[in-house]
């Protein structure tokens, strides 16, 4: 039998435990060693040694991150993190990495954004000449005075990184959009005379040499897609927040065409030809208009006719009418000497303007094209019906990939193609103490959504609970009408500050949330997840309504009817799952330490008293439950007196 020092395993286990260990102590002197977290960093570690995928349903309080950052630097394996959300990237590089890093590894690690997180030197110098010659267009000198301009070229100048969230000076997202640069205009550094001093190429470069690199899920959805190398050669990718994948990836594998990416891209060309040359881009203005015409009052629809899969003759005519004008356009570029930053800015972006139309043009049996975005802003979308064929031939197949979250579906293997037998799962329980300091009240009392009585009970009760909670409310709602029309109904009536984030950014609503111990949120699907209010500001989280998928959404219709074409039930693969997710991802914003405690109020009767209430009530944290709302409310009195 092998011994400890002489098992490679058990060496590497060893190793992954110990830095986790100093990596807590780094953190904090009061910092508890948990089991689970253990447990995972162990499985981990296995899973590396072993070469197989794993799978970590982690509740909140184990310590995902360290967890699985300890096994990964202590392997020596060159590692991609990938997250959804951008606070937990920077938890990642601000705390948890320079944690691990002082507890004794020496490793490099960095966080590569996508390119439109960087100012773009090009754009930058031109759009200095336009304003020093004072051509700048009507939408440019909108985004710019010249004092906010003459903040960019300083931060341009004295910033290291050149990332959007290091300019502290107000600007608003068309002014970044004007001195930064999308993956589909960048002409590449090859081609750009700025490129040794891209902070874009720069953060790449740094990213090549490191260890461990932070990306999100959609800057590795662009790595799978694209025939460019994004990301640095590696071993090891660890998916946190991994319950968003599926999403991310559907539209990293798809396409999309709009009229306002059509208009900008044939601005762009416009501004790069003499005048005499502008014949083709300016075709593709038109086009621009006509697109959008066309999609406009399509919104969620699916376009498709039939097993042809034929697109609508005028949408289809359109789009060839765009291709044609935007390879014209190229050849103009070429032919008017486009030797330019701009021109060869211009020559990408038209290239990849026919690239997606061309795509949209042949679709697969197994796409779905269909209309999105609403009626101010829709565009022509094609999404895979299954992204798990690709990922499993581009990722599964050379990489170990581990995948954690607190709320992991049941099937996220089989939704990504993970190969059943080279695949493991491990659940893990949330260390904190939902049985004692949390209560569940689903409101049987409340009337059927469709009932016209429905609205009513729902914000009759919620100003009922906000009262007993003492504010310290954070209202998840799966609408923006419902957000609307609760706020509207008791802004000013129950006696404690309501907040929404319609005009507000995420981060800016939260920080006054949190500061404001009575006040209450009122928000849409974007707060169910990323929003962490530990303490005294928030008790009570309210569901108006469970979060099942819009009947009318395409993309759901089609995995709908390829379930049934199986034999398969619909709503128990498809619909459910995603629930079940949506709605524990929500009840998670309520315990976020030991000491918290509260009630989750669920104004949805159907929680009580449905077939498969037990599916989405065995996805949730263990606590008890009522549908007595004087019990919750009395709970709610009783935190107030601690």
């Amino acid at each position: 039998m092998a011994t400890p020092s002489s098992d490679p395993l058990a060496r590497i286990t060893k190793r992954a435990l110990s830095l986790l260990h100093a990596g807590i102590s780094q953190l904090s002197t009061e910092a508890e060693e948990r089991e689970s977290q253990d447990e995972m960093a162990a499985s981990i570690a296995a899973a590396i040694h072993r070469g197989r995928h794993l799978i970590v349903q982690a509740g909140t309080g184990t310590g995902k991150s360290l967890a699985y950052l300890a096994p990964a630097i202590a392997s020596g394996r060159t590692t991609v993190v990938a997250t959804a959300t951008l606070a937990l990237q920077d938890q990642l590089a601000a705390k948890d990495l320079p944690a691990l890093a002082k507890a004794g590894e020496d490793f490099a690690y960095e966080v590569l954004k996508g390119r439109s997180n960087y100012l773009c030197l090009a754009k930058l110098d031109r759009l200095n000449n336009q304003m020093n010659q004072g051509t700048l267009t009507v939408d440019e000198r909108k985004a710019f005075d010249e004092e906010r301009f003459d903040a960019v070229l300083t931060f341009a100048k004295e910033d290291k990184t050149g990332e959007r969230e290091n300019f502290h000076e107000e600007l608003s997202d068309e002014g970044w959009r004007a001195v930064s640069v999308s993956s589909d205009e960048c002409p590449g550094a090859g081609h750009c005379g700025f490129a040794s001093n891209c902070f874009a190429e720069l953060a790449r470069e740094r990213a090549m040499r490191a260890k461990v690199v932070v990306v999100n899920h959609h800057l590795y959805g662009a790595h799978l897609a694209g025939a460019d190398r994004i990301l640095p050669e590696h071993e090891l990718v660890i998916f946190d927040e991994v319950h968003e994948l599926e999403a991310v990836m559907t539209r990293s594998l798809g396409a999309e065409i709009s009229g306002p990416t059509l208009r900008r891209v044939a601005a762009l060309a416009r501004r790069a030809l003499s005048k005499d040359h502008r014949k083709h881009a300016e075709a593709l203005l038109a086009d621009a208009d006509g697109l959008g015409s066309l999609l406009a009052g399509l919104d969620d629809q699916r376009l498709f006719h039939g097993e042809t899969q034929q697109l609508d003759a005028e949408i289809a005519e359109q789009l060839d009418r765009a291709a044609s004008h935007a390879n014209a356009a190229a050849t103009e570029l070429r032919r008017d000497g486009g030797s330019s930053e701009e021109a060869r800015q211009a020559a990408v972006a038209l290239s990849r303007v026919v690239t997606s139309i061309q795509r949209l043009r042949s679709p697969e049996s197994s796409d779905v094209v269909s209309v999105e975005g609403g009626p101010r802003s829709p565009k022509l979308r094609l999404s895979p019906l299954s992204v798990a064929p690709t990922l499993h031939d581009r990722l599964f197949g050379n990489k170990t990939v581990i995948m954690t979250s607190a709320t992991v579906p049941l099937k996220v293997g089989e939704m990504l193609g993970a190969p059943s037998d080279e695949s493991d799962r491990l659940d893990l329980a949330s260390p904190f103490d939902w049985k004692n300091n949390a209560l569940l009240y689903g409101a049987a009392h409340i009337p059927d959504r469709r009932s016209e009585a429905a609205d009513a009970a729902i914000v009759n009760e919620l100003a009922e609970l906000i009262e007993a909670a003492g504010g310290r409310t954070l209202g998840l709602f799966t609408s923006n009408r419902m957000v609307d029309l609760a706020f509207e109904a008791l802004d000013g009536k129950v006696p404690h500050p309501i907040l929404r984030a319609k005009g507000r950014s995420k981060s800016e609503v939260l920080e006054a949330f949190s500061q404001d111990d009575e006040s209450c949120l009122f928000a849409t699907m974007g707060f169910w997840q990323g929003v962490d209010i530990p303490g005294a500001s928030l008790s009570l989280v309210v569901i108006d309504r469970l979060p099942f998928a819009r009947p009318d959404d395409p993309l759901s219709i089609a995995r709908r009817n390829a379930v049934e074409e199986q034999g398969g039930n619909p709503f128990m693969e498809v619909d459910l799952p995603r629930a079940a997710t949506l709605l524990a991802q929500g009840v998670g914003r309520l315990i976020r330490t030991d000491s918290d405690k509260g009630v989750v109020a669920i104004l949805d009767s159907r929680i009580t008293s449905a077939r498969y209430r037990s599916i989405l009530l065995n996805a949730l944290p263990p606590m008890p439950r009522t549908t007595d709302g004087e019990v919750a409310k009395d709970f709610l009195r009783s935190l107030r007196e601690d």
